[in-house]
């Protein structure tokens, strides 16, 4: 399971690019992120994958803080 509760990026000293996301989705289930040009969505999965530190919020992949984990490994 991955949840994500009220994540906040921003690049440098600039505006938030994100802001307050929060979701949750269960292995299995799949996740769709739609929007225009440069609205965060590739920020977005920089996050998860923890390429970018989050200034606010949490991301959790089964339950572990993702920034627990090395970029090396991966949970199973």
């Amino acid at each position: 399971m991955i949840r994500v509760e009220n994540v906040i990026f921003s690049y440098r000293h600039s505006a938030p690019v994100l802001r307050d996301v929060s979701f949750n989705f269960e292995r299995g289930e799949s996740l769709c992120v739609l929007g225009p040009n440069g609205t965060g969505k590739t920020t977005l999965f920089r996050c998860l994958l923890n390429l970018h530190s989050i200034q606010g919020g949490k991301i959790f992949i089964d339950g572990k803080d993702a920034a627990s984990y090395a970029r090396e490994s991966a949970p199973d």
